[in-house]
């Protein structure tokens, strides 16, 4: 995947977070539940920047939480 493409995943999921969503996957899985939120990753970021999204995190209808690559990631409806 390019990254324009990365970022604008990576966009919708943050302006989602909180939502009921369906998430496809690259594997042909669609994932209905509610994005819980976005991780990013902090070791070796200097104090006040913002790291990259290391996963998309979705709890489903079972509770079960899905942690999500974003690479993983075709689309995102909410």
């Amino acid at each position: 995947m390019s990254n324009d493409y990365q970022n604008a995943i990576n966009a919708r999921a943050l302006s989602l977070v909180s939502a009921d969503v369906i998430v496809r996957t690259t594997n042909g899985v669609d994932l209905a539940g509610t994005l819980t939120s976005v991780t990013r990753e902090t070791v070796g970021w200097p104090s006040g920047s913002v790291g990259p999204i290391v996963s998309f995190n979705v709890t489903d209808a079972d509770d079960k939480l899905w942690t999500i690559d974003p690479s993983a990631v075709l689309a995102i409806a909410g």
